[in-house]
This record gives C-alpha cells, sequence and structure tokens, in this order.
C-alpha cells in the first residue's frame, strides 16, 4: 500500500494543496487500509488456471439443426449467418478456479459472481423496485479510521439517506487517469434500492435541492452533516454488466483466509432475503437444447477449427468428431459413439 500512498501525495502535489481534500497520515492509512488490495493480485491457484479443458459442452442434435439450414451465430465479436446443415456446435471450457485474489481467473470469477449478484437483485426488485447504482466516498479527515469504523459510518450514512439495502462492494484505491496511477480513495459502490424510489428526483427539471424532502435534498444534507459524497447513478442499462465492472477493480482484505468481496445487507442480506440462484445452463444456440459434456475425438486438432462453434458431425472418412461423455459407476468417463 506504501506505492499507493506515494500515488496520493503526488496527486496532491501536482493538483496543488486548495483542491479541498486533506492528505492522510501515512501510519494511519497504512493501519486502515493496508491489507486491502485489488482483486486478482494474489498467486496463481494452480497450473490448471486459465487453461482449455480436453472436455467440451456440444450439442449433438444434428437432425434439429438440418431443419434450420443457416443460423445466426456470434463469431468473435460479430454476428454472421453460418451454415448449420449437418453440423454440431460445441463450446470450450476454460478452467477456472473462481477465486477473486487469482489473477488469471480474476475475470472469470467477476462473471460468474455478477450473475449471481444479478439473479439475487431481480428477486428483490419485485418487492422494492428499481435497483440502482450509487457510491459513497468517506472524507479524507476519516482515512485513519478503522475499516470497520468506516463501515460502521457508512451503515448509518446509508440509513439516513434511505438506502434500504443492497450489496456493498469495498473500493479502497481510485485511479487517475491523466497520471496512470492507483492512489489511497477508499469508497464503496452500492447496487441497492432506494425507500420510494429515485425516479422522481430523476426527472426533476431543477431547484432547490436542499430545500426539497427529496432523495437528492437527503444526500446533500447528510453531505453537510457527515462529509461522506452518496451519488446515485444514472438508470443502468445491463445490471450485471455494471457488477461485472465493479467487480474487477474491487478491493479485498489478503490478510483474512476467506475474504469477502460482495456483502450484502439490509432488505438483502443473507439472513433477511432466503434466496438461491437458479442453476444456470448452457443451451444451443441453434436449437435451445441443452449442450453435454463431449469429447473432441476428430482427426483435427481442435484449436485449427473455426470460431464459429460449429463442426462437421463425420469427417470425408466417415468418422465421428464429437463424443458424448457417459459417467460410469467409478466416476470415470467413458465415450458415447452413438451419434
Amino acid at each position: 500500500m506504501d506505492s499507493a500512498e506515494e500515488c496520493f501525495k503526488l496527486r496532491q502535489k501536482l493538483r496543488g494543496e486548495d483542491d479541498g481534500f486533506d492528505e492522510p497520515e501515512v501510519e494511519n492509512s497504512s493501519v486502515s487500509f493496508g491489507d486491502f488490495q485489488l482483486v486478482g493480485k494474489g498467486e496463481v491457484t494452480n497450473a490448471k488456471c486459465g487453461t482449455w479443458s480436453s472436455v467440451l459442452l456440444a450439442c449433438h442434435r444434428v437432425e434439429l439443426h438440418n431443419r434450420v439450414k443457416y443460423a445466426k451465430l456470434k463469431v468473435g465479436k460479430e454476428e454472421k449467418v453460418v451454415r448449420v446443415t449437418g453440423r454440431k456446435y460445441y463450446r470450450k471450457i476454460l478452467h477456472s478456479c473462481d477465486k477473486p485474489s487469482c489473477p488469471t481467473c480474476k475475470h472469470q470469477w467477476a462473471v460468474r459472481q455478477a450473475f449471481r449478484m444479478e439473479a439475487r437483485l431481480k428477486e428483490a426488485s419485485k418487492r422494492f423496485g428499481q435497483v440502482e447504482h450509487l457510491a459513497v466516498s468517506v472524507p479524507a479527515k476519516d482515512y485513519g479510521l478503522s475499516y470497520d469504523a468506516v463501515v460502521d459510518k457508512i451503515k448509518k450514512v446509508l440509513y439516513r439517506c434511505n438506502i434500504i439495502g443492497g450489496c456493498r462492494l469495498t473500493h479502497s484505491l481510485r485511479f487517475d487517469d491523466k497520471r496512470w496511477v492507483w492512489y489511497l480513495g477508499p469508497h464503496f459502490h452500492i447496487l441497492g434500492f432506494v425507500a420510494g424510489g429515485y425516479g422522481r428526483c430523476r426527472r426533476c427539471k431543477g431547484g432547490d435541492c436542499y430545500a426539497c424532502d427529496g432523495i437528492q435534498g437527503k444526500l446533500y444534507k447528510e453531505y453537510h452533516r457527515s462529509g461522506c459524497i452518496v451519488r446515485i447513478f444514472e438508470e443502468r442499462k445491463t445490471v450485471g454488466g455494471t457488477c461485472v465492472y465493479e467487480l474487477e477493480h474491487a478491493t479485498m482484505d489478503y490478510s483474512k483466509k476467506r475474504p469477502r468481496v460482495v456483502v450484502w445487507f439490509g432488505v438483502c442480506s443473507t439472513r433477511k432475503m432466503k434466496f438461491t440462484p437458479e442453476q444456470r445452463k448452457a443451451l444451443c444456440p441453434i436449437c435451445k437444447n441443452e449442450l453435454v459434456r463431449s469429447w473432441w475425438v476428430g482427426k483435427e486438432k481442435l484449436s485449427d477449427l473455426g470460431k464459429d462453434g460449429l463442426v462437421d458431425a463425420v469427417d470425408v472418412d466417415g468418422r465421428v468428431s464429437l463424443v458424448e461423455v457417459v459417467e460410469d459407476r467409478k466416476g470415470w468417463g467413458s465415450g458415447n459413439y452413438e451419434d
């Protein structure tokens, strides 16, 4: 964390002393947030992280693909119309340890965690309305407080601002895109719910917010009371996309054996809201059937195939390209050559 503190001092020096921030003491800052680092700054879990599995997910319903003949599939980052007659669809499986500290599997962890977050927030939105994205920044004078003390203060601030629940992500660092450095700046990103909603203030055409009894007026009054800046952002295009973005630059306490990156609170806490997300199924984009675990037994190398995820059911020699994996009693996989 020493490098982050040096970046913060450099920022203060370059931008001048009149930017409204007080420089935190080095020893207090290191004690408070010294164990919090960006996700993905740990060690790689094992040699399989980030490597492709020998097992694929594939759809063997060629008879259904023959009815479609042509389909629009995602090839790379673009959508193209490709021939699907007589071809099977497959999807590679990437090995991932699903740990936020692993630099190789950080993105895969963020995507899976975002799916769980989105599912829980979607269920809660049936009762509490629209999901809002907001950020809470603590004043520089509180940088010397312990992490638990800062969290206790944030809880009271959210309660006074009518934030009734959601998920909280800790961001102990900020990024200066002009100087391309990280510097100390503890704040929290929250995806949650506002009692009464934020639509009234979002549609407001202007006025004296401080004198208004709306949510924005509460945010202004809270700033004068505690010094904490609470900002509610614009409506989200996708909640899952916002979760992935915030997770990939969140910070975690590396001193703990099982650190928590996502903390649920209020009406969305695990004690008050019992919810188990439905297990996501991988479906074939052509016939919408569930993909099954399969082995590649084709003549060519799997790495030499195209990026459209399609392969001929049989090659020119009549050899099957993909076979379904069947688990025997001992747990060993055996090839199923029935097409």
